[in-house]
């Protein structure tokens, strides 16, 4: 364990090394321990923002992602992937996909691709990867990093990395996502036994005890399985819960009270209309009576 000494130590080394930069800034020091090839791949997205076309958010492999972004004067995200175009999360979080309302929107309209000619271990190249892209780009040849990068003006490639984050988060086979209560946001409540979120009165007044995830569902059939318990000296429900899309443009999907019960649970699907939805949560109120424990919500792609 590090003692008080030890860390004032390694404080005073650090503030004498930043002495020793000379002024050099963080971003400066940062960038010195990456690649001439993310310089490089960033210039170029520079100069193509300069001819006209907004770029929102991007797709690269392991190399081209966050060490590219970091160069960019506005950071624009940039998600690794893999050949796949599944994400790649070594060194980085599963975050803006699990909880997209906790990071800046991000709207996927441009690709980083190696030349035909280029082999490494993420093989990310046009050829392997352009064959699974969705028609309507346009091309732009970065001669000085060996790098193509498709811009779409469209959302034909932003539709599609959702529809491919979608099968990562349900995968064949298993096809099911189970979220424990603990990590669902809430209003009111507690967390127990770091799994379950509880409200009982009078210590919890009415209110959410759980949302969340805000998924991106593309259109389909999904199954959803929320275990809950509760209890009111009247016997009355303990909440409701609804599934759905509740921002400013709310789309009800599937809801129902929740009986009392030692031991419940809500079995139904619910049907993504066509075009998909955004921002897909499960709300659970607790009524403000008795007790009202959640465990976990679980969606399985029928």
């Amino acid at each position: 364990m590090m003692t008080l000494a030890m860390l004032v130590l390694c404080l005073v080394y650090f503030r004498i090394d930043q002495k020793s930069l000379k002024g050099e800034g963080f971003m400066d020091i940062m960038r010195g321990g990456v690649t001439n090839q993310s310089a490089a791949v960033a210039v170029c997205l520079q100069q193509i923002e300069a001819s006209g076309t907004k770029l929102d958010a991007g797709l690269a492999d392991y190399w081209n992602a966050s060490a590219v972004s970091l160069w960019l004067p506005h950071h624009q995200p940039i998600q690794a992937v893999l050949n796949s175009l599944a994400p790649f999360y070594w060194m980085s979080t599963i975050g803006p996909i699990l909880h997209p309302t906790h990071y800046p929107p991000r709207h996927f309209n441009f690709i980083i691709l190696h030349g035909a000619d280029s082999v490494d271990e993420f093989d990310f190249n046009t050829v392997t990867v352009g064959k699974l892209l969705p028609r309507g780009y346009v091309v732009h040849v970065c001669k000085p990093a060996n790098v193509q990068i498709w811009t779409y003006s469209g959302d034909q490639l932003d539709k599609m990395s959702q529809e491919v984050f979608e099968r990562f988060l349900f995968p064949e086979g298993d096809r099911s996502a189970t979220f424990p209560a603990a990590i669902l946001p809430s209003q009111v409540g507690h967390i127990e036994k770091r799994r379950f979120r509880i409200a009982q009165s009078p210590l919890d007044r009415a209110g959410c005890l759980v949302f969340g995830p805000y998924l991106a569902l593309p259109a389909g059939r999904y199954h959803l399985h929320l275990v809950y318990a509760g209890s009111t000296k009247t016997g009355a429900s303990v909440g409701r819960w609804e599934s759905g899309k509740f921002d400013s443009h709310k789309v009800l999907l599937a809801g129902g009270n929740l009986p009392a019960t030692q031991r419940g649970v809500v079995d139904v699907d619910i049907v993504i209309p066509k075009g998909g939805i955004t921002n897909f949560e499960t709300r659970v109120w607790f009524a403000g009576e008795g007790w009202l424990r959640v465990e976990s919500v679980t969606y399985a792609k029928r």
